[in-house]
């Protein structure tokens, strides 16, 4: 039963490995196009999309491992939103409380919310497969809430000003 739902979602967690890993080139891309944004809250930014898609790419290799139990992948999917949350939580908070943010504060907060909401249905998913109850529709939604917050903020990157 478990291997038949990890063989429906194959193709959808090849797409998203393969996403994350050209997105992760382009967020460096940016980074090197854009000195500046390398310091301060841009750091921040930068880390914050960078943690996202490295959690897509844990999360869809995961998924395509062949000999994968619903155990291990639960607790798995636990730790990774532990550890990821972490960091995401830390990065923004660090913005947030910043005396200078180039995304601004209000805008920091909403990230910080729809990352924990990310990491917490992850958890979520986790948990449930823990108990035999593996729902791949809370971890593609997690994939996707994941993905559109670090391409915005690989987007605010590319896009970023020099402040004075």
């Amino acid at each position: 039963m478990f291997s038949e739902q990890l063989a429906a979602w194959r193709d959808f967690y090849v797409a998203a490995a393969t996403s994350a890993a050209a997105l992760v080139g382009l967020l460096f891309v940016s980074l090197s196009l854009h000195g500046m944004a390398t310091r301060g809250d841009m750091t921040s930014i930068a880390r914050t999309a960078f943690v996202a898609y490295v959690s897509i790419l844990i999360v869809s290799f995961l998924v395509l491992t062949p000999t994968l139990n619903e155990t291990v992948f639960g607790v798995t999917l636990i730790v990774a939103a532990a550890v990821n949350g972490r960091a995401s939580i830390a990065v923004l908070l660090g913005v947030i409380r910043g005396s200078r943010s180039a995304i601004g504060r209000g805008f920091a907060l909403v990230r910080l919310v729809i990352s924990v909401l990310a990491l917490l249905l992850l958890a979520t998913a986790g948990t449930l497969s823990l108990w035999a109850k593996s729902d791949f529709n809370l971890i593609a939604l997690s994939i996707a809430v994941l993905g559109i917050q670090a391409a915005r903020s690989s987007w605010d990157l590319l896009i970023a000003r020099e402040s004075s």
